[in-house]
Protein backbone atom coordinates (compact mmCIF):
# COMPACT_ATOMS: atom_id res chain seq x y z
CA UNK A 1 0.00 0.00 0.00
CA UNK A 2 1.09 3.55 -0.70
CA UNK A 3 1.07 6.31 1.90
CA UNK A 4 0.76 9.92 0.77
CA UNK A 5 1.40 12.97 2.93
CA UNK A 6 -1.28 15.62 2.54
CA UNK A 7 -0.62 19.28 3.27
CA UNK A 8 -0.95 22.74 1.81
CA UNK A 9 1.23 24.61 -0.66
CA UNK A 10 3.13 27.83 -0.11
CA UNK A 11 0.76 29.46 -2.61
CA UNK A 12 -2.26 28.46 -0.52
CA UNK A 13 -0.61 29.89 2.61
CA UNK A 14 -0.06 33.18 0.75
CA UNK A 15 -3.80 33.31 0.03
CA UNK A 16 -5.19 32.46 3.47
CA UNK A 17 -2.59 34.31 5.56
CA UNK A 18 -1.28 33.23 8.96
CA UNK A 19 -2.79 29.88 9.97
CA UNK A 20 -4.91 30.20 13.13
CA UNK A 21 -6.45 26.72 13.41
CA UNK A 22 -6.54 23.37 11.66
CA UNK A 23 -9.37 20.83 11.68
CA UNK A 24 -8.04 17.32 11.09
CA UNK A 25 -9.80 13.97 10.68
CA UNK A 26 -9.34 11.08 13.11
CA UNK A 27 -6.95 8.17 12.67
CA UNK A 28 -8.64 5.47 10.60
CA UNK A 29 -11.21 7.79 8.98
CA UNK A 30 -12.09 6.75 5.42
CA UNK A 31 -12.11 9.22 2.52
CA UNK A 32 -12.92 9.08 -1.16
CA UNK A 33 -10.88 11.02 -3.70
CA UNK A 34 -12.17 14.60 -3.76
CA UNK A 35 -13.57 14.58 -0.20
CA UNK A 36 -12.62 17.39 2.15
CA UNK A 37 -10.03 15.78 4.43
CA UNK A 38 -9.02 18.82 6.52
CA UNK A 39 -9.80 22.51 6.95
CA UNK A 40 -7.19 25.21 7.53
CA UNK A 41 -8.35 28.59 8.91
CA UNK A 42 -6.16 31.60 8.27
CA UNK A 43 -6.32 35.32 8.94
CA UNK A 44 -7.52 35.93 5.35
CA UNK A 45 -9.81 32.96 4.82
CA UNK A 46 -10.42 29.26 5.03
CA UNK A 47 -8.95 26.47 2.92
CA UNK A 48 -10.53 23.06 2.41
CA UNK A 49 -7.91 20.39 1.81
CA UNK A 50 -9.10 17.72 -0.64
CA UNK A 51 -8.13 14.04 -0.48
CA UNK A 52 -5.90 13.35 -3.51
CA UNK A 53 -6.95 9.69 -3.55
CA UNK A 54 -9.30 7.28 -1.80
CA UNK A 55 -7.96 5.79 1.39
CA UNK A 56 -7.87 6.00 5.14
CA UNK A 57 -6.06 8.19 7.63
CA UNK A 58 -2.89 6.46 8.83
CA UNK A 59 -1.61 9.37 10.91
CA UNK A 60 -2.44 13.00 11.70
CA UNK A 61 0.00 15.74 12.65
CA UNK A 62 -1.11 16.09 16.27
CA UNK A 63 1.35 18.91 16.99
CA UNK A 64 -0.87 21.25 14.92
CA UNK A 65 -3.51 21.36 17.67
CA UNK A 66 -1.03 23.27 19.84
CA UNK A 67 0.96 24.99 17.08
CA UNK A 68 -1.16 25.57 13.95
CA UNK A 69 1.23 28.32 12.80
CA UNK A 70 3.76 25.59 11.89
CA UNK A 71 1.62 25.15 8.75
CA UNK A 72 2.33 28.78 7.80
CA UNK A 73 6.02 28.57 8.58
CA UNK A 74 6.87 25.17 7.09
CA UNK A 75 3.91 23.70 5.15
CA UNK A 76 5.99 21.24 3.14
CA UNK A 77 7.93 19.65 6.02
CA UNK A 78 6.88 20.13 9.66
CA UNK A 79 3.46 21.51 8.75
CA UNK A 80 2.08 18.42 7.01
CA UNK A 81 -1.54 17.60 7.89
CA UNK A 82 -2.44 13.96 7.24
CA UNK A 83 -0.79 10.75 6.10
CA UNK A 84 -3.27 8.86 3.93
CA UNK A 85 -3.02 5.13 3.18
CA UNK A 86 -4.15 4.94 -0.46
CA UNK A 87 -6.62 2.20 -1.41
CA UNK A 88 -6.54 2.79 -5.18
Amino acid sequence: LTTVTVGVTLGAIDEIGEVESVELPSDGDDFSKGDVIATVDGTNGKLEVIAPASGFVKEINESLAEEPDVVSEDPLEEGWLVKLEVED
